[in-house]
């Protein structure tokens, strides 16, 4: 992962699933991320998305992290 896209992870419940599940919300191809949590811990880390608004610089940062 290159270290600008790594910086999105380090700010307070921002966890990889969350900012992973928070941008594909913004996909205009995807219409409903699936996602499942084996433990507790894990579904806090995806229901955390819900509450995450990326900023659309963001959003590009991430998306052209995508296509690498």
């Amino acid at each position: 992962m290159p270290s600008r896209t790594r910086r999105h992870f380090r700010r307070p419940r921002r966890s990889k699933p969350a900012v992973a599940l928070s941008w594909l919300r913004t996909q205009p191809a995807i219409a409903a991320p699936i996602a499942s949590a084996r433990t507790v811990d894990r579904l806090s880390a995806l229901l955390a998305s819900t509450e995450l608004t990326l900023t659309s610089a963001e959003v590009a940062q991430l998306t052209a992290a995508s296509l690498r």
